[in-house]
């Protein structure tokens, strides 16, 4: 048989049954979530360019470059700009791998990397797929759609990293949306936020200086990012709601970057907030936060021994609060 085409062996990396090619360390399913987020900052970043020309030509009739997204996600822009622990770093080169000098190996490359890029150049869920460009732009939901298709068990090109009630749900129906209840929506604020404060290089131990400021910053953008964790029926009265109790709450919330103990954070919206009447199961609270074991947690168990002491005072609370 003659050599097998560059092409061809591209064609044989996507589509290769995982029973008989699998590559590659299977992904946490906080992990395999973690890097659809990524792909959607990225995609989000690269339609922008493209609508206001800065990658080089009018935006109309240009191919929106997602094979070159997922290859280099680990070193984009969008990657460098939330400023991950040096596990995640490492963790996502693994997973993603060299897929150029795979397929010039004539070897098939790593599962997350062909499977990642399979669903996001053929989203199942659109009926616009001629439509890319502005969907990536536009569509807040689009990673937590994403997250299912990839991460799940839906087929032979997932990744079978998480169990079904880890996923989103197949249907946005009102009783998987977080915007019910004041309480749902505290625990959705608390859990993103500890997920971006556990996979943050920065450790600030007091509230002020440059680590904190840049962690800060990022934790503003949890109300703004909340469709890409939680399903919600109306995107902008979600992001109304959410921003609310951020804005109430902000010191609160914010005290999650200085101490970042599970005590304080299962106990937030119960105890400061009083929008719950009982505090968030560790379930609930690692829900985004990837992890080495379901026992242990690095960052978290590193944080325990660098805390400042004491953490500083916390207002108190402020009553039960209702959406």
């Amino acid at each position: 048989m003659g050599a097998v085409s560059r092409r061809g062996v591209a064609l044989l990396a996507l589509l290769a049954p995982p029973s008989a090619l699998a590559r590659g360390a299977k992904p946490s399913c906080a992990m395999c979530m973690l890097l659809q987020e990524a792909v959607q900052r990225s995609l989000r970043l690269n339609v922008s360019r493209l609508a206001s020309g800065q990658a080089g030509g009018e935006a109309a009739g240009l191919e929106l470059p997602v094979r070159d997204v997922v290859k280099e996600l680990c070193d984009s822009e969008a990657w460098r700009a939330q400023r991950y622990h040096e596990r995640f770093d490492k963790a996502c080169r693994k997973l993603i791998g060299d897929p150029d000098k795979d397929i010039a190996q004539k070897k098939v490359p790593k599962d997350t990397f062909r499977f990642t890029l399979y669903h996001w150049r053929n989203p199942a869920f659109s009926s616009e797929a001629t439509e890319l460009q502005r969907i990536y732009g536009r569509d807040p939901t689009f990673a937590l759609r994403m997250k299912r298709q990839v991460c799940g068990h839906s087929g032979g090109l997932t990744l079978n990293a998480c169990e079904e009630e880890e996923l989103p749900p197949a249907a946005w129906d009102e009783g998987a949306c977080v915007v019910r209840h004041a309480c749902e929506m505290c625990r959705a604020i608390v859990a993103s936020a500890f997920g971006v404060v556990q996979q943050s290089r920065e450790r600030p131990r007091v509230g002020g200086g440059t680590d904190y400021e840049r962690l800060a910053d990022r934790l503003a953008l949890v109300c703004e990012e909340m469709p890409m964790r939680y399903p919600v029926k109306d995107v902008a009265e979600a992001l109304e709601r959410c921003q609310d109790m951020w804005e109430e709450h902000a010191s609160a919330f914010l005290h999650l970057a200085v101490d970042r103990s599970e005590g304080y954070a299962v106990g937030l919206c119960s105890q400061r907030i009083g929008s719950c009447p009982a505090e968030m199961t560790l379930k609930q609270l690692y829900r985004l936060v990837p992890r080495k074991s379901n026992s242990t947690n690095a960052a978290a168990e590193a944080d325990s021994s660098e805390r400042a002491d004491p953490a500083p005072p916390m207002p108190p609370s402020t009553g039960k609060q209702e959406l």
